[in-house]
């Protein structure tokens, strides 16, 4: 299973759970910066990039990643660029108070992923 098709799945597993409604492919970042002009410097000075998380729930500061691909040679989360950019995107997000959670194609498919949110959710 693809990336883009795991990710579409978790969001019918959301929707149809009725759970609290995520923003896909959210620029964390790039909102903390504020729109407009400058964009790329605002988040240099901060010391951040204009990182995207698939699923994003702002109010509750609860960002999900689907981690596709993990089972291939070259997929770019195994890589050792791929985990060192997962790791920095990540940890930018902890520092500034957001929590993370990372689901592969087996948590997704076997409905864990959507259980793990909805106990995130009620924190």
């Amino acid at each position: 299973m693809n990336k883009s098709h795991l990710e579409d799945t978790l969001a019918r597993q959301i929707e149809q759970a009725g759970t609290l409604r995520p923003v896909r492919e959210y620029r964390l970042f790039a909102e903390l910066a504020g729109p407009g002009r400058g964009l790329r410097k605002r988040l240099q000075e901060n010391g951040w990039k204009d990182y995207r998380y698939d699923f994003a729930w702002p109010e509750q500061k609860l960002l999900a990643e689907v981690q596709g691909g993990i089972w291939l040679n070259a997929s770019g989360h195994n890589t050792g660029v791929g985990l060192v950019r997962d790791y920095e995107k990540n940890n930018m997000a902890v520092v500034i108070g957001w929590r993370v959670l990372h689901f592969s194609d087996k948590e997704i498919r076997s409905g864990e992923a959507l259980n793990v949110i909805v106990k995130a959710l009620q924190k």
